[in-house]
């Protein structure tokens, strides 16, 4: 149950620790590094298409995908794509003042803002019940706030096959959603 370009992994694939496929996801409401307010499951129920990124500052092929994630979300928005990226530094120590200078950095030095949230928790409620083992993985919702498909593997061969990786994980949820009914 491969994605479109073999970069999805079905249940007990390796290194997806405890991560499977339909489990539900923890319904968290949570602040992101600049403010933002994060509610999944009010996302949820507006039937929006969820997609959490785990990733490190220290982390080189989750930093490649974050310029790819901005051009994902700016394209398929519309369609209720919805990126959280979860930063998962807080388990290393560093704090949110760390992750925060290293995002105003990076936008700055590709001249581009951020448009989805970066969550950052000391506790990491969400790495951690999702059992995340991996940087970068991607887990994609499905309508109903279960665990649609993980992606961990990517062609980063260059920045076009990195967006070309990045859109086709969007593209295969949002064939999934036209196919679902709608929740009671």
């Amino acid at each position: 149950a491969g994605g479109p370009t073999g970069t999805g992994f079905g249940p007990g694939a390796p290194e997806m620790g405890g991560l499977r496929i339909v489990d539900p996801v923890p319904r968290i409401r949570a602040r992101g590094i600049f403010g933002t307010e994060v509610d999944i499951e009010g996302m949820i129920s507006q039937r929006k298409k969820v997609v959490l990124v785990f990733w490190s500052i220290y982390c080189q092929s989750c930093v490649k995908k974050l310029k790819a994630l901005a051009t994902v979300q700016e394209r398929y928005g519309p369609q209720g794509v919805k990126i959280v990226s979860v930063n998962t530094d807080g388990e290393y120590g560093h704090g949110a003042d760390s992750v925060r200078a290293f995002v105003r950095d990076f936008e700055a030095a590709n001249g581009i803002k951020l448009p989805f949230p970066v969550l950052y928790d000391e506790e990491n409620p969400l790495p951690q019940a999702l059992h995340i083992e991996f940087l970068p993985t991607i887990v994609t919702l499905d309508p109903e706030g279960r665990v649609l498909h993980v992606y961990q593997k990517f062609d980063e061969s260059s920045d076009e096959a990195i967006l070309a990786g990045v859109e086709s994980v969007i593209r295969e949820m949002l064939e999934r959603f036209a196919g679902a009914p709608r929740g009671e």
